[in-house]
C-alpha cells in the first residue's frame, strides 16, 4: 500500500514539475514575441475564388 501511494506522489511531483517548465517555456516564448520588431508585415484577404465549397454537402 505504501510502495501505491508513494508511485502517485512522485507521478503527481513529476507531473508538476512538467507543467512548471511548459509554464516558463510559454513565458519565454510570449516575452521573445513581445520584444521581437515586426518587420515586412503583409496583411492579405484571402481569394474568394479559392474558396470553393462546392464540393461540400451538408451532414
Amino acid at each position: 500500500m505504501a510502495q501505491a501511494w508513494s508511485d502517485e506522489i512522485l507521478f503527481a511531483y513529476d507531473m508538476w514539475q512538467d507543467a512548471i517548465v511548459a509554464v516558463h517555456i510559454i513565458n519565454d516564448v510570449i516575452r521573445e514575441l513581445e520584444v521581437a520588431p515586426v518587420q515586412d508585415t503583409v496583411v492579405t484577404t484571402p481569394n474568394p475564388a479559392a474558396l470553393d465549397f462546392s464540393g461540400w454537402s451538408e451532414p
